[in-house]
């Protein structure tokens, strides 16, 4: 049982620390993220219930369990009972295997749809991306330009100032 997320490529960028802030996301990429932070979530404690059930002690104390209670059903003359502990445990494993299975493939499934989704956003916000990457470039030019002016007046004033005091103009 692989317990390691082995994520790469644009599904490691998905992770909180990784990505825009949700409100500069398309609301469909935006949502699909809750839920993959959701599922993963849920993953990792599936994970971390089949490596606490598959504590070894667990076992021995279960047996002990049903030992104890066929002992006791002895001294009282009584029927020997099931296994009950040791079986209990054993669906217990089964169920947390069943349930991090599904969360693996739940979480699988909502990571490719996040990136479905960020790619169909992608290549429908292009175009717009352009013009604004453009029209943004043209105000920093703009402004690099006058502020360029600012500090040519602003160094030749104060090497007038400067030149008055015996220094080289």
């Amino acid at each position: 049982l692989a317990l390691e997320d082995s994520e790469n490529g644009l599904a490691a960028s998905l992770g909180a620390g990784t990505r825009p802030p949700m409100d500069l996301l398309p609301d469909q990429v935006a949502a699909l993220l809750v839920e993959r932070d959701r599922l993963a979530g849920q993953r990792s404690a599936a994970e971390a219930r089949v490596l606490e059930l598959a504590e070894p002690h667990l076992d021995t104390d279960a047996e002990a369990a049903d030992q104890q209670a066929a002992a006791k059903a002895a001294r009282a003359g009584k029927p020997i009972p099931a296994t009950s502990r040791v079986a209990k445990l054993a669906a217990d494993r089964d169920a947390a295997a069943r349930n991090l299975a599904a969360q693996v493939a739940a979480h699988a499934t909502v990571t490719n749809d996040v990136e479905n989704a960020r790619s169909d956003a992608y290549w429908q916000a292009e175009s717009t991306y352009a013009a604004t990457r453009a029209e943004a470039r043209a105000r920093l030019e703009t402004a690099a330009g006058e502020l360029a002016d600012q500090v040519e007046a602003a160094v030749a004033a104060l090497a007038a100032v400067e030149w008055l005091r015996g220094q080289p103009y």
